[in-house]
């Protein structure tokens, strides 16, 4: 069993209260969160996904070669550049997210 305390601002307060109110499977309330989150991010990142294939038809690499190449600051800080390295981190991030919350 696992017990949580949450601090949270008057208002949310009141909301999430009334939600656990509603919601009698308190396991199940928390599925569902865990499940709508997990669908999220599927959703950001085949969108990152998609804008990532753009940039690697159109300077024939990898997101995974570029981003080496860039840490190793062999590209500059051209805006293409730096949108691709920040879409890369981001994905990254969110890949590692969901592997944490898939079943």
């Amino acid at each position: 069993m696992f017990t949580l305390q949450i601090d949270l601002q008057p208002q949310i307060e009141q909301r999430v209260k009334f939600l656990m109110e509603k919601h009698f499977n308190k396991e199940l309330f928390f599925r569902d969160l865990i499940s709508y989150k997990i669908s999220e991010l599927e959703k950001a990142l085949f969108k990152m996904k998609k804008d990532l294939r753009k940039y690697e038809k159109q300077y024939k690499m990898s997101s995974y070669e570029f981003y080496q190449l860039f840490e190793a600051g062999k590209y500059g800080d051209q805006d293409d550049y730096m949108i691709w390295a920040g879409l890369y981190e981001l994905s990254q991030k969110n890949e590692k997210e969901l592997a944490q919350l898939q079943w």
